[in-house]
C-alpha cells in the first residue's frame, strides 16, 4: 500500500471515529481489512447490537419469495410455489443452519429475527436459425434473476442486501431442441443462484460471523457451489489457515471445490503448498498430477527440480503434467535437462511440443539447436513460434524458414559442437 493510499484510508478510518464520538449512539463498523490482509471488499455493514443480535441467536423465521416468468409467448411451467429452478429457500436454511441459527418457516412471529429473501427472475429469449432446416426457431438460452436478501430485527433497523446477475444468450447454440420449452433455460437459471445468489448470501455471513462462518458452511453445507464460494471467501484471507484450507481442498470430493482451490493457489507462493504440489507429481490422479506440475512452473524451487525431471521423463505422468513440467524446467538454467527436453520434442501433444521448445530456448544449451529445426515446419502455429524464439535465443540468429535454419547449421555446427 503505497503513501497516499495509506493517508486516505487513515483520513478515512479518523472520520468513522470521530462520528462515532459525536453522533449519540452511533455505532461504526469498519468491515474492510488494511494492509492486502484479504482481496475482497464487503458491500454490507451492522450496527454492534445488529450482530450481538445475530451472533447470539439460536433460530429465525424466515419468509422466501420466489416468481419465475417467460418473456416469451410461451407459458412457464414455474412459478413461485415452485422451487426446483432456484431452491433459494432450501439454500438460505442449509446456510443459517451451518452458523448454529435454526430457520423456521412458519414461525416468523416466535423469533427476534426474520430473514426475508426476494427472488425475481425471467428466461431470455435467443433466435437462431436451425442448420438443418433453415427455420427460425425460440431458443431459451439464457436467464436474469435479482431480488434481495433482508434482516429485519426487533427493535432494530433491518439491513437489506440486493442482488442481480444476467445470464445472456450465447451467439450461436449447440444441439437441437424440438421445441423452446426443451431448451436448456434451467442451465442458466442454475448458474444465476450460483453467482449472484450464493456470493450474496456467503458475503452476508463473512460480513456477521467471519472466518467461522465459513470454514463452517464450507464443511457442512449439503451444496457444492455453496461451499465453492465459502471457499473463495476463505482465499480472500492470506492467513496460513487459509492456506491449509486451499491444500486440503485439491482433494475435494466435489470437482468445482477442487477447481477453486487451484485457481487459488496459482495466486500464492508458500513453502507448503511446493512440498505438496512436489507430493502430488505421482498422485494416483491426473488432475492432481498436472495441477501441481502447472504450480511448479509458476513458482520455482530447487527442490522441485528433480521431481519435475521425473515427470517429463515418465509417460505415465500424462501429457498434461509432462507439458507443465517441462515449462516449469525452462525456470532451471540446468543443462542436465536438456535432453529430456529434447526427447519430447516429437510427442503428438503440442503444448508438450511447444513446452519443451519453449525451456529449450531459456536455457540456451546448444544441444538444443539441431533438434528445434524440424520443429519450424510444425503443423501448429504455436509450436512453429516457440521453435522459432527459442532458436533465436540460443544464437541470435533469426532466418524465418527451415531451409534457412538447415543451411546456415550445416555451414556453423562445428562452431557449436566441439
Amino acid at each position: 500500500m503505497n503513501s497516499n493510499n495509506r493517508f486516505v484510508v487513515f483520513f478515512f478510518i479518523s472520520f468513522l471515529l470521530l462520528v462515532s464520538l459525536l453522533i449519540p449512539g452511533c455505532d461504526v463498523i469498519l468491515l474492510t481489512k488494511l494492509a492486502g490482509e484479504m482481496n475482497k471488499n464487503y458491500d454490507v455493514s451492522f450496527s454492534e447490537d445488529q450482530l450481538s443480535e445475530l451472533r447470539t441467536a439460536k433460530s429465525a423465521g424466515i419468509k422466501v419469495i420466489q416468481v419465475y416468468d417467460s418473456q416469451s409467448e410461451f407459458p412457464s411451467p414455474y412459478n413461485k410455489e415452485n422451487y426446483s429452478i432456484l431452491p433459494i429457500y432450501e439454500v438460505t436454511k442449509d446456510v443459517f443452519n451451518n452458523v448454529g441459527i435454526d430457520v423456521t418457516e412458519n414461525n416468523v412471529a416466535a423469533n427476534s429475527i426474520e430473514i426475508q429473501v426476494e427472488a425475481n427472475g425471467h428466461w431470455i429469449t435467443s433466435k437462431y436459425e436451425d442448420i438443418f432446416t433453415k427455420a427460425k426457431k425460440t431458443q431459451y438460452s439464457g436467464a436474469r434473476i435479482e431480488g434481495s436478501i433482508k434482516i429485519i430485527f426487533k427493535g432494530l433497523p433491518p439491513v437489506e442486501l440486493n442482488f442481480e446477475s444476467e445470464k445472456s444468450p450465447p451467439a450461436s447454440v449447440d444441439g437441437y431442441y424440438n421445441n423452446p420449452v426443451s431448451a436448456p433455460y434451467q442451465t442458466a437459471f442454475e448458474s444465476q443462484q450460483e453467482y449472484s445468489f450464493s456470493n450474496i448470501i456467503i458475503t452476508l455471513v463473512d460480513s456477521i460471523y467471519g472466518t467461522a462462518g465459513l470454514y463452517s458452511i464450507y464443511n457442512h453445507s449439503k451444496y457444492d457451489f455453496i461451499r465453492k464460494t465459502a471457499l473463495e471467501r476463505i482465499a480472500g484471507y492470506s492467513d496460513s489457515n487459509s492456506t491449509q484450507a486451499l491444500i486440503t481442498a485439491i482433494e475435494d470430493n466435489s470437482e468445482i471445490v477442487r477447481k477453486t482451490a487451484w485457481v487459488n493457489l496459482l495466486k500464492r507462493s508458500n513453502e507448503k503448498i511446493i512440498d505438496r504440489t512436489i507430493e502430488l507429481l505421482k498422485s494416483d490422479s491426473y488432475e492432481s498430477r498436472y495441477r501441481s506440475a502447472e504450480y511448479l512452473s509458476i513458482y520455482k524451487s530447487e527442490k522441485a527440480f528433480r521431481p519435475l525431471i521425473e515427470a517429463l521423463r515418465n509417460d505415465s505422468s500424462g501429457q498434461g503434467c509432462q507439458a507443465f513440467a517441462a515449462k516449469a524446467l525452462g525456470n532451471y538454467n540446468d543443462s542436465s535437462s536438456v535432453q529430456y527436453l529434447i526427447n519430447t520434442l516429437n510427442s503428438d501433444f503440442l503444448f508438450l511440443r511447444a513446452y519443451s521448445a519453449e525451456s529449450l530456448g531459456r536455457i540456451k544449451d546448444f544441444r538444443a539447436i539441431e533438434p528445434l529445426i524440424p520443429l519450424l515446419d510444425d503443423k501448429e502455429k504455436t509450436v512453429r513460434d516457440a521453435a522459432e524464439n527459442a532458436l533465436y535465443e540460443i544464437t541470435d540468429e533469426s532466418f524465418g524458414s527451415r531451409s534457412s535454419w538447415e543451411d546456415w547449421w550445416e555451414k556453423n555446427k562445428s562452431n557449436y559442437i566441439n
